[in-house]
């Protein structure tokens, strides 16, 4: 294991495991779906796929005021009006992902967040029928408040996993999202 990752996992660990306070805001969940605009960059974007629809849901575990862990499931959609060469028509990305989302706590109402987590993805087709393949994903996005429960959730995120073809899938995707408070 490389040393960077080692020592992201251990600090990690550390921000999780090491008791907290506020024992009510760690048992706290929430949730949240949204729907975008799907990008695609790189071999997606050089094999003529266009941009498509966007979809996630994902469920929160309140670690700390601060800290959240979350696990969901998501579908991007792409467009192919020219004819794409080695992914076919109706290209598509469909998979699950988990990780930690930091909220950057300050006295406005809006909370700003950043998260970064790991995906299983599986990329498919009219031709292709990919295997499921792990990669990375990022994002940000902003919880503006529409009650006590709701928050309106707008996100930008960046997903980068395997093709079938020995390619890589990666794409930014822009959302809009509603956040629920549960408990």
């Amino acid at each position: 294991m490389k040393p960077s990752i080692l020592a992201i996992a251990i600090l990690a660990a550390l921000v999780i495991f090491v008791p907290h306070q506020d024992a009510a805001a760690q048992a706290a969940v929430s949730g949240d779906a949204r729907v975008g605009i799907t990008f695609p960059l790189g071999d997606l974007a050089g094999d003529q796929v266009e941009a498509g629809l966007s979809l996630a849901a994902n469920a929160n575990v309140h670690l700390r005021p601060n800290l959240r862990l979350y696990t969901g499931v998501n579908h991007h959609s792409f467009r192919c009006t020219e004819g794409c060469v080695e992914l076919g028509a109706s290209p598509r990305s469909t998979g699950l992902g988990a990780g930690l989302q930091y909220r950057f706590l300050s006295p406005q109402e809006a909370t700003w967040w950043a998260r970064v987590g790991g995906v299983a993805h599986r990329f498919s087709s009219d031709v292709v029928s990919g295997d499921w393949s792990v990669g990375l994903e990022a994002g940000a996005g902003i919880d503006m408040p529409l009650g006590d429960n709701y928050q309106l959730t707008p996100h930008v995120g960046i997903v980068n996993h395997g093709l079938p073809s020995g390619l890589t899938a990666q794409y930014l995707t822009f959302a809009l999202g509603l956040h629920r408070q549960f408990r």
